[in-house]
C-alpha cells in the first residue's frame, strides 16, 4: 500500500530556484526504513523534488517532522510515503514510535 500526501516544509523559507537554460527536472528520492534507521541518515534535494520513504522493517515506524509540519502516519513493513518537498531549507526527522530514529533532509 501508497499513501500518498503533499506538504510544505513548515518552518522554513520558500524560495525561488532558476536554473540556466531552463527547468531543472524533478527528482525522486528513497530512503528505506531498516534496522530502526532511516537510510540515509541526511538527504539533499533540491526545492520540487519528492521523497519518498519506504519501511522494510520488521515493525511499523513513522517519517515525523521535528516541527510537526509533516507526518507520514503508520506505516507498516512494505508500505510507502511520499512528500513533495516545495521549500529550501534543513528539516530533521524521527520515528513517532522509536525516536532514536532520526534524520534530515535538507532542501536547495
Amino acid at each position: 500500500m501508497t499513501k500518498r500526501r503533499h506538504f510544505l516544509l513548515a518552518g522554513l523559507a520558500a524560495t525561488a530556484t532558476g536554473f540556466a537554460g531552463g527547468a531543472r527536472s524533478r527528482a525522486s528520492h528513497t530512503v528505506v526504513i531498516q534496522q530502526f534507521a532511516f537510510v540515509p541518515e541526511a538527504l539533499q534535494v533540491s526545492v520540487g523534488d519528492t521523497v519518498v520513504w519506504v519501511n522494510e522493517d520488521i515493525v511499523p515506524h513513522t517519517a515525523t517532522a521535528a516541527d510537526g509540519g509533516w507526518d507520514s502516519g503508520r506505516l507498516n513493513r512494505g508500505e510507502s510515503w511520499s512528500l513533495e518537498i516545495t521549500a529550501a531549507g534543513q528539516i530533521g526527522y524521527s520515528c513517532l514510535f522509536h525516536p532514536a530514529m532520526r534524520a534530515t533532509v535538507t532542501a536547495t
